[in-house]
C-alpha cells in the first residue's frame, strides 16, 4: 500500500506494551492517555504528570497528552514532555470563551 509522503500515523498508547506495538506500526506521534482524571478511567489508571514523564522519558516519538484535560489542569501540562495536546471536553466548557484561549 502506498502512503503519501506528507502523511504520518498517530497512535494511542496507555502503557509501555502498547508503545512497542505502535512503534512496530511505524507511528510517528503517540497520544498517551489518560493523563488526568475523567469518567472513563478509574483513579488507579490515571497517569498524572510525574508518571506521564517517567513512562515517556525514553520514548523516541512525538507525544500528545490526552484524557481529562480542562481549564483547571491546563497549566500543569507545561511540566509534561509533550509536543501537543488533544482534548474534547475542554471545547464544551463555557469558561473557555472567558479565558480567551486560542482554539485552532
Amino acid at each position: 500500500m502506498q502512503i503519501k509522503k506528507n502523511f504520518y500515523t498517530i497512535g494511542l498508547a496507555h502503557n509501555c506494551l502498547e508503545y512497542s506495538i505502535k512503534v512496530k506500526q511505524n507511528c510517528k506521534e503517540l497520544m498517551l492517555s489518560p493523563i488526568f482524571f475523567n469518567k472513563k478511567y478509574s483513579p488507579a489508571k490515571i497517569l498524572g504528570v510525574i508518571r506521564f514523564n517517567l513512562i515517556s522519558n525514553h520514548w523516541n516519538v512525538k507525544l500528545s497528552a490526552l484524557g481529562g484535560i480542562n481549564l483547571g489542569n491546563l497549566k500543569r501540562l507545561r511540566m509534561c514532555k509533550i509536543n501537543s495536546v488533544a482534548f474534547i471536553s475542554l471545547m464544551d466548557d463555557p469558561k473557555i470563551k472567558e479565558a480567551h484561549l486560542p482554539v485552532r
